[in-house]
């Protein structure tokens, strides 16, 4: 959705109302899944471990697609038309390939998991955090 239809569809709603004529809105009903879990500093499996600057940390993405599929159709039996996911260090930038971990998936990958989110009736919405105020180095 670009501003100006954003802004014009709340005209329209405001103008509606104003009349007397009830505005039909969306329920909006989400829920928050991150991609992958290296980031939050959490006990990890053996192997592949190790520790930087107090935090446990892997070289590899720590995904289980299996069990995200499970929570996808979970999300669906209770409702939810959005998916707010914590992208983390889970997709291969492609400006940055640097940045990825063994295991993160290519943006091809990325576009058809959004597409299929898409079809089952999902609205993606990426959750970034490019604040500097908790770098940990």
């Amino acid at each position: 959705m670009t501003r100006r239809s954003f802004i014009g569809g709340a005209a329209a709603a405001a103008a509606l109302a104003a009349n007397g004529a009830p505005a039909k809105l969306q329920e909006f009903r989400a829920v928050f899944l991150p991609w992958g879990r290296n980031m939050w500093g959490e006990a990890l499996p053996k192997g592949g471990t190790f520790l930087k600057k107090g935090r446990l940390c892997s070289d590899r993405l720590r995904f289980d697609e299996a069990k995200w599929r499970q929570l996808v159709d979970h999300a669906l039996l209770r409702r939810m038309n959005t998916l707010v996911i914590d992208v983390g260090e889970f997709p291969v930038y492609p400006s940055h390939p640097e940045l990825a971990v063994k295991g993160s998936w290519s943006p091809e990958k990325m576009k058809a998991e959004l597409a299929r989110l898409r079809s089952l009736g999902l609205e993606p919405i990426p959750k970034l955090n490019f604040s500097a105020c908790h770098l940990i180095l």
